[in-house]
C-alpha cells in the first residue's frame, strides 16, 4: 500500500515518507518512539528533525514501503513474545504455582522482557484496558500475513496467533488490550491465571 500511495505521490510531486511507530502511546507523551522510516533518503535527512522530536530511535530502511514491513518485523517479535507469556503464566497457572512469583523469577531473567513486565502484570492484575486493542493487532497480523504470503514465506507462530486473536474477537473481545490474548490461553488449558 505504503508503495503505491508514494507513486501515486510522486506523479504529482509529492515526496513521501512512510514512518510507522512502536512504543505506544507512552512513547508517544515521552517522545521516545521508535520510527521505522521508508522512502527517499534525502526527504528522510530533512525531515529527520522533526522525527527526533517524537522519537528516540530512527531508522531508514530504503525505499517507500520498508518503513511499513520493519513495523511488521515489530508486530511479529510483539505477538510472539505476548503469546510466550500468556503461555508462561497459564503453566504456571495450571500447575498450581504462584503465578505472580512464576512471573516475578522468569521476568527478571533471560526471559525479561517489556512485554512481560507490562503485559505480564497487567495480565496477573486481569486489567484489559487497551493501549492496543486486538482489533488493531488482527488488522496487523492480516498485513503481516499479506506480506508473508507476497514472499513465500512461512510464519508458523505469528499464524497460530492470529487464529486465537480472531477467536477472541468472535467472541466480543476485540476492543480489549492485546494482553488480553491469555484469554485465550485460558480457555484452551481451563485454568485461569491470577
Amino acid at each position: 500500500v505504503g508503495r503505491r500511495v508514494a507513486a501515486a505521490l510522486a506523479e504529482i510531486g509529492v515526496p513521501m515518507l512512510d514512518c510507522p511507530v512502536s512504543g505506544g502511546p507512552q512513547g508517544a507523551e515521552a517522545a521516545s518512539l521508535s520510527i521505522m522510516c521508508g522512502g527517499p533518503k534525502q526527504v528522510f535527512d530533512a525531515c529527520l528533525p522533526i522525527l527526533q522530536a517524537l522519537g528516540k530511535v530512527i531508522v531508514h530502511f530504503g525505499d517507500n514501503g520498508s518503513g511499513y514491513v520493519a513495523k511488521l518485523c515489530n508486530q511479529v517479535a510483539c505477538v510472539v513474545t505476548l503469546q510466550a507469556v500468556c503461555e508462561t503464566l497459564s503453566l504456571a497457572a495450571k500447575a498450581g504455582l504462584d503465578v505472580r512469583k512464576v512471573w516475578e523469577v522468569v521476568g527478571s531473567g533471560l526471559a525479561a522482557s517489556r512485554i512481560m513486565e507490562l503485559h505480564g502484570a497487567k495480565m496477573l492484575e486481569r486489567d484489559y484496558a487497551p493501549g492496543f486493542t486486538l482489533a488493531l493487532q488482527e488488522k496487523d497480523l492480516r498485513l503481516v500475513a499479506a506480506a508473508a504470503d507476497e514472499l513465500e514465506m512461512p510464519l508458523p507462530a505469528t499464524a497460530v496467533i492470529h487464529q486465537l486473536i480472531r477467536s477472541l474477537s468472535a467472541k466480543g473481545h476485540a476492543e480489549l488490550g492485546t494482553q488480553a490474548l491469555v484469554l485465550a490461553m485460558e480457555e484452551l488449558a481451563q485454568c485461569e491465571v491470577r
